[in-house]
């Protein structure tokens, strides 16, 4: 009997321990992205996407997810994958608008949150026009409540084109699937929309240039109350 309780007793200080040595692990710093810079336009369409190393306090393995997607959202992704290293080579599409974030996860599968997102333009040789990024969300913030009555709805959007004139349709509704218009050919990074309390409100907007260029925008979120 006196063995038996040795032994549960020792079994117990080492669970004990190896589950205070999970608990007390913590994930990797988030990845800074190196390259492509945040907007640039690349002429190659093989490239290397680079980022910092992560550093993690228990001294684990680091590996990375890296996304590349056509959508500022994320959900067309173009491109999913796991590396060991710092860097992925990709071929790319010409003319296309790609977004790209990185992640860190240790060897015990804790992870940091995703990098910023960056944007580049992958346009071969010879591009006349460069399609617009698509437009960034600046208020109300993604799945926010906003006291009900007149909601001001702001964005902002780049072109590299610099003598494009922007334009933008904004379409709101109450499902993700039935968006109506309700701007369209503006000039302005902002239009107000009525809310009301309780209900939750989708809305977008696609961002075109003088020359036929047009970036569908992601869809956002937010509630009256």
């Amino acid at each position: 009997m006196r063995k038996l309780l040795y032994i549960v007793l020792i079994y117990g200080f080492l669970t004990g321990c190896s589950s205070e040595s999970v608990e007390d692990n913590t994930a990797p710093t988030i990845p800074t992205l190196s390259y492509p810079l945040n907007n640039q336009s690349c002429t190659d369409v093989i490239l290397n996407l680079e980022w910092a190393t992560s550093e993690d306090n228990e001294g684990d393995a680091v590996s990375y997810l890296i996304q590349v997607a056509k959508d500022a959202g994320f959900t067309n992704l173009f491109h999913e994958s796991t590396v060991m290293g710092t860097s992925k080579e990709l071929t790319f599409e010409i003319n296309e608008s790609y977004y790209w974030r990185v992640k860190a996860l240790d060897s015990q599968n804790a992870s940091s949150n995703f990098s910023n997102m960056y944007r580049f333009y992958s346009e071969g040789e010879g591009t006349e026009n460069h399609v617009p990024f698509a437009a960034e969300l600046i208020a109300p913030l993604e799945d926010s409540f906003i006291v009900s009555g007149e909601v001001k709805l702001e964005w902002s959007a780049v072109d590299l084109d610099k003598d494009d004139v922007l334009t933008y349709d904004v379409f709101i509704g109450t499902s993700m699937e039935s968006l109506a218009s309700e701007v369209t050919n503006s000039i302005d990074t902002f239009c107000n929309v009525n809310a009301q309390s309780g209900i939750t409100y989708y809305w977008r907007v696609d961002v075109k240039d003088t020359k036929g260029g047009i970036a569908i925008g992601q869809i956002w979120e937010f509630t009256g109350m």
